[in-house]
Order: structure tokens, then sequence, then C-alpha cells
């Protein structure tokens, strides 16, 4: 069994489209991202809205956002 820790964490940057939320990129995250395997989409939210220094849940078309991966 391999395990990771958060020092092993990479970011990748993703920019936000028209019609995306921070829940909706956390569902596609979840889905497909190592990093978030096993999590509650509400973490994966708070998570990337607190690397983000994000103060609410608004996001504006061609933000960027950084999101943990491996």
């Amino acid at each position: 069994n391999k395990t990771y820790s958060k020092i092993d964490a990479k970011y990748k940057e993703e920019y936000v489209v028209y019609g995306d939320t921070l829940w909706s990129i956390s569902e596609e995250e979840l889905k497909y991202n190592k990093y978030f395997e096993n999590k509650d989409i509400r973490k994966i939210v708070n998570e990337i809205k607190r690397i983000n220094n994000l103060e609410n849940l608004n996001l504006k078309e061609g933000q960027k956002l950084l999101i943990p991966t491996y």
C-alpha cells in the first residue's frame, strides 16, 4: 500500500469556465484526481477555497485555481 502525505502534493492550474462552481469542480476532482480519493465533497470544496484564498464561493470566468494533485 502506498500512502501519500500532504508534502507529496503538487498543484495544477485550472481555469474557471462559464457555469463552473466550486461544487462542480470538486465533483470532477473527486472522480478523476487521486489526491481527493475517498474524501467528502464538502472537504474538497473547502480545501480548494482555502488553497486559493477565496473569501466566498463565487467564481469568475477565466479565474485561475490551483488544485492539489499527485
